[in-house]
């Protein structure tokens, strides 16, 4: 056997469905695998810079520190590219570019708790857990680090919040949560799998209203909202391990999808940001950002979330096949089709 074999073999914390399944695959995985492997391959001599702190939530683009920031963010899915290519080719190009990669981040960043920052490192977790039957020892033990000290961070920002603090119960929930789930099957630390199950669990109780709607739906008065945190519930019923959510967690994410029918179908139309009352969305819409207008929510905005979304959602199919089509990252579409959407 190979060495690309042996790691194509290896099996991953997190769900990918056929990606890395040896033999026939459907022809959209076959296709798709070999769009990511070139656009990894053309990265293959890019080398990745961290930063000490992302600096994102609350901040203006024009904000110190804020370009740095997306700048070295913006190339994270390209190491999870690259990790993808090494363990479909086993070719030491891409090996290298993504353990520098995921080892710039590793010795590099500060975690710091906050999810509306820490969230963009979720493709640097996916891109370990690609890369864990190809790490050295020494190299592993950095990412475990690194891995324990996220969770540590996120924990210990919610441990100084007061109870009634609305970030435990909106989108900063749900994206925290995200990281911390997806990292703990990283780590393959089972104490850590089932109370972040279990917080995700109680997290949905009030997270999300029995209509579906989205307590930052009703916060925010924004459907922008509303899909930026059943993103990170569509993450996890993506790539967690089966198990972790129940048939009525998942029964409730899907009633968060389906609020989005009527407004992505075009039969209601919803104008943005009316009645919110939170200063920075003010300060967007004052600061011209299209996003954060009085205008009416575009359709095409929900179109990344449903087409991840299908694969664990089948019964949203028949009102969101209009998402399915080329005009994706590679990788979102291959990620798609190998969990079961083609």
């Amino acid at each position: 056997m190979t060495v690309a074999q042996a790691a194509a073999n290896a099996q991953s914390g997190l769900r990918w469905g056929t990606l890395f399944a040896t033999g026939p695959a459907a022809p959209a995985v076959t296709r798709y695998r070999a769009q990511v492997i070139e656009r990894a391959k053309q990265s293959s001599n890019k080398k990745f810079v961290a930063v000490e702190w992302i600096l994102s939530e609350g901040k203006l683009a024009t904000e110190p520190g804020v370009a740095e920031s997306r700048a070295a963010t913006k190339e994270i899915p390209t190491v999870l590219k690259l990790a993808v290519c090494a363990r479909l080719t086993g070719g030491a190009a891409c090996r290298s570019a993504a353990t520098q990669g995921l080892l710039a981040w590793a010795r590099v960043y500060k975690p710091d708790g906050n999810p509306i920052n820490e969230n963009e490192l979720i493709p640097l977790i996916q891109a370990w857990d690609i890369m864990k039957p190809l790490l050295t020892p020494h190299d592993e033990k950095v990412m475990e680090a690194f891995g324990r000290t996220l969770i540590a961070a996120g924990d210990q920002f919610y441990s100084s919040l007061k109870p009634t603090d609305g970030r435990f119960y909106n989108n900063w929930g749900t994206w925290r949560l995200c990281v911390r789930s997806l990292t703990s099957v990283v780590l393959a630390d089972r104490e850590l799998m089932s109370s972040s199950r279990e917080l995700v669990r109680g997290h949905l109780q009030h997270n999300l209203m029995p209509n579906g709607a989205s307590i930052d739906f009703y916060g925010r008065d924004a459907l922008h909202y509303h899909v930026y945190d059943l993103q990170a519930f569509a993450t996890m019923a993506a790539f967690m391990p089966s198990g972790f959510f129940s048939d009525a967690d998942l029964a409730l994410v899907e009633k968060g999808l389906d609020f989005l029918e009527p407004f992505f179908t075009g039969k209601e139309r919803h104008v943005e940001f009316v009645n919110s009352k939170v200063p920075f969305d003010i300060k967007r819409r004052e600061a011209g950002l299209a996003e954060y207008q009085n205008a009416p929510w575009k359709p095409e905005n929900a179109r990344p979330l449903l087409r991840l979304a299908r694969a664990a959602f089948p019964g949203i199919r028949p009102w969101s096949q209009s998402a399915v089509d080329e005009y994706y990252d590679p990788m979102l579409k291959l990620e798609a089709a190998a969990l079961g959407d083609q």
